[in-house]
């Protein structure tokens, strides 16, 4: 059974502000050519291609409907396989830029080097979040720590920015993963790398692990305060008189 079929697409996880996701990109990168590796329903690809943007994006699972966008090209590939994705891009050349958000957790293990292969062979800058051990969600069958990501990017020279997260971190219309998982990565032949450059990515990394830990705290507290209510004898009576009579009124 297909897990991801045009309910899966429509449902509220993919509820978030896109357009705030692609200025960011924009402002930051200028990319005029973009590649997204596993576009789902297509809202961040159609975010993109409204700034003017030409996007080439690839899935696996899902049937966009790019319709009326002359900036968009869409392919069905096969994440999973190799031979496919090497194929597409042999016969589609190079991009300015490469995007790939929360897709690397439904995909096998053992495509995982593959996926970062040829996202960082097909442009110097790459944007990419994913699941994190815990991160529950359909289909995540390869949920991994981000040192693990990270080492697959560093074996083909590409330096960690993290310049983008903290953009969103205010923006209450942006899904949670976005906000805490999304980094970006560049290789190191398009970038100056020196004290002032690792220094920056140091500050970078301390701000948003910061406003990470603080919002985990504030999710955390609300909860304890939420439970600790609950448990209050008062209230703990109360919430089990009422539910018992709802019992006896059903049952009427």
């Amino acid at each position: 059974m297909n897990i991801y079929e045009k309910k899966y697409f429509s449902e509220e996880i993919f509820d978030t502000e896109y357009s705030t996701i692609a200025i960011t990109i924009r402002d930051k990168y200028q990319p005029k050519k973009v590649i997204e590796f596993g576009c789902g329903p297509g809202h961040l690809t159609v975010a993109l291609a409204n700034l003017g943007i030409s996007v080439t994006a690839i899935d696996g699972f899902s049937d966009p409907d790019f319709r009326g966008f002359d900036k968009i090209e869409f392919s069905k590939v096969d994440l999973n396989n190799y031979s496919e994705i090497s194929n597409f891009l042999k016969s589609n050349g190079e991009y300015d830029l490469a995007i790939c958000t929360e897709v690397a957790e439904h995909l096998l293990t053992e495509s995982s080097e593959h996926l970062i292969h040829f996202l960082t062979q097909s442009a110097p800058v790459v944007i990419f979040s994913a699941a994190v051990p815990n991160q529950l969600g359909n289909g995540h069958i390869n949920c991994q720590n981000r040192l693990f990501w990270h080492h697959l990017f560093l074996k083909k020279n590409f330096i960690l920015v993290d310049s983008i997260r903290k953009e969103f971190v205010f923006n209450n219309k942006l899904a949670i993963w976005y906000k805490l998982n999304i980094l970006d990565y560049v290789n190191n032949q398009h970038i100056q790398v020196n004290n002032e450059t690792l220094n920056k990515t140091i500050e970078n990394l301390l701000f948003n692990e910061s406003n990470a830990s603080s919002l985990f705290y504030q999710t955390n507290n609300a909860l304890n305060t939420k439970i600790a209510y609950l448990n209050y004898f008062g209230i703990k009576h109360y919430l089990m008189l009422r539910n018992f009579l709802k019992k006896i009124l059903k049952n009427d």
